[in-house]
């Protein structure tokens, strides 16, 4: 009899540890507006995981603020409260917008954090913080609407109000927060290379002694991302007699390619997230043209195009230019992996591929793009040179991904079969497999150099 009494005391134990409030709440049900596997949205009930605490929106590497205040490069602010209301199921129901925006955004990037461990092989921990934020502004003081951003130094990312019609919010937007989630990967991998270059090729960059952490009610970000007054751009342009002139556009070319990378990758990563090409489309209706993802019908810029935008646009333009060269290299990278995906990819492999290994052929290979030219500046750095990155270097892993493999002609259309094909670092491995694709492109009449 003690022996079964001792049982039973060890049993009910062991479930009133089952369900500690913390690991309960990790398991509980929100019904938010949720994306299915094709980009549409409805409502669904939804296992967010992670969450200890869902009335602060908190979980043990992932907490939501709204509008903090900043002092140095700490987030500082009060527990969110948000509230629910519980289905007769024991579903939790947001009982407002706020509520149900925090929850969602929170339910995705931790499931971002988890899937691009997975994709890219490596533990994946930021961004730490998600801040809602009225206030948020870029360094002419303007508050941020219609946007969301990735702050490194803060390690946070930041939604702000839309003002704009549309059809998602930014915070329930997969595609958008995916995007953003980007920029932390990003970071890590080059992130620093990317802000020297900006720093010292004039880039727009707002000195961190004019945060202001005073203020309670406002957050500055590091890199202007509004529009921009003539006198503060004057203000802020290098003095190209602290230059060499050739130095100094070489590293305009190479941090305007570190950008149009960030932006186009992060335009991959929403898009493989959610599986809608075009996400933007839902929440920022005026980049739906630019911003949309497709089959490329041109090469991926190269130098050459750089060299143009540096010499003949003025530093608001080269910005504007991140995201239109960006696009390009979203649409590359798309089209290469919808020849993966129906099995058209290499000359001896018709086998079609999952979604799944979609996904992590795609994340992978950005990410050894990243790894390779973060490798190329230290080489250069070594030397005591400025050169120019290869521009070659997001074929360059493509190539080491097909494994000795052949391209197939689909996929030699796709790089050398563009109006405006000129990078500097075509591998030559390519090359001589689409020798006789690239002649019958220089044969067509009106094709561009």
């Amino acid at each position: 009899m003690k022996r079964e009494f001792r049982f039973i005391i060890i049993g009910i134990l062991a479930t009133i540890v089952a369900c500690s409030p913390s690991e309960k709440q990790e398991k509980e049900r929100f019904r938010l507006f949720w994306p299915n596997s094709k980009g549409d949205y409805g409502f669904k009930d939804i296992k967010v995981h992670g969450l200890k605490n869902k009335n602060e929106v908190r979980g043990n590497h992932l907490r939501v603020y709204v509008n903090p205040r900043v002092e140095g490069d700490k987030v500082i602010g009060d527990r969110p409260s948000a509230k629910f209301v519980r289905s007769k199921k024991g579903v939790n129901v947001p009982a407002d917008a706020l509520s149900h925006q925090m929850v969602a955004a929170f339910a995705h990037v931790n499931r971002l954090k988890k899937l691009s461990s997975k994709w890219l092989s490596k533990k994946i921990t930021s961004p730490n913080f998600i801040l809602f934020h009225k206030n948020f502004s870029g360094g002419d003081g303007r508050k941020s609407r219609n946007n969301a951003h990735f702050v490194s130094s803060l390690d946070s990312m930041v939604l702000v109000p839309q003002t704009k019609k549309s059809k998602i919010p930014t915070a329930l937007n997969a595609g958008v927060i995916a995007h953003e989630f980007f920029h932390s990967i990003f970071a890590e991998t080059i992130g620093k290379l990317h802000e020297e270059y900006e720093k010292i090729s004039g880039f727009i960059v707002w000195p961190k002694e004019n945060l202001d952490s005073t203020e309670s009610d406002t957050l500055v970000e590091e890199y202007i991302e509004t529009e921009i007054d003539d006198e503060v751009l004057d203000q802020i342009k290098p003095d190209p007699r602290d230059f060499d002139p050739n130095d100094l556009e070489i590293r305009k070319m190479n941090s305007l390619m570190l950008s149009s990378m960030n932006e186009g990758f992060a335009d991959i990563w929403g898009w493989i997230y959610s599986g809608d090409t075009n996400y933007f489309e839902k929440s920022f209706p005026h980049q739906s043209t630019q911003r949309q993802i497709k089959i490329a019908n041109r090469g991926l810029i190269g130098h050459g195009s750089h060299l143009h935008l540096v010499r003949n646009f003025q530093l608001r333009e080269l910005k504007t230019s991140w995201y239109t060269s960006g696009n390009r290299y979203a649409n590359l990278v798309f089209s290469v992996a919808d020849l993966y995906q129906k099995g058209k990819l290499l000359i001896d492999d018709e086998s079609t591929k999952s979604w799944k290994e979609t996904q992590v052929f795609v994340a992978s290979w950005i990410l050894e793009t990243l790894k390779d030219i973060s490798k190329e500046a230290a080489i250069h750095a070594q030397m005591g040179k400025m050169e120019l990155f290869s521009d070659g270097a997001l074929l360059y892993s493509l190539l080491a991904k097909l494994n000795e493999e052949k391209a197939s002609e689909s996929l030699c259309k796709i790089l050398v079969g563009g109006e405006t094909f000129f990078l500097n670092d075509f591998p030559s491995e390519l090359d001589e497999q689409c020798s006789s694709v690239a002649r019958r492109v220089s044969r067509r009449p009106g094709r561009g150099s």
